[in-house]
């Protein structure tokens, strides 16, 4: 990560759509258990 990543928040976009792919993968049963997880997959977080 470099310092123009840090300052414009790209990192942070970059490691949430990697947890959101690793989210992806979990049985049903998990996500389900979350109540923060959207029911249309999309993040609660605006991009």
């Amino acid at each position: 990560m470099n310092f123009w990543e840090k300052v414009t928040g790209s990192d942070l976009t970059r490691e949430w759509k990697a947890f959101e792919a690793r989210v992806d993968v979990l049985p049903g049963d998990y996500r389900a258990a979350c109540p923060t997880s959207s029911p249309t997959g999309t993040s609660p977080v605006a991009t």
